[in-house]
């Protein structure tokens, strides 16, 4: 199963609908994710989603 994880949900309008995958999955959201917090929310996802978060090569090799 898929674990999705939205780094920064609040970057994007609340009346903005972001729909969930019809494919089985969990999902987590954050209202905003530092540079320091990537790696670690990153960790155990399959898929990120992100609006303004930068994700970098070395980051996302750990």
């Amino acid at each position: 199963m898929h674990r999705i994880v939205f780094l920064d949900r609040d970057t994007v309008a609340p009346e903005v609908t972001i729909r969930r995958p019809a494919f089985p999955h969990e999902w987590g959201e954050h209202a905003r994710t530092r540079p320091d917090e990537v790696a670690a929310r990153a960790a155990d996802a399959t898929i990120l989603i992100t609006n303004k978060v930068d994700l970098r090569a070395d980051t996302l090799a750990r």
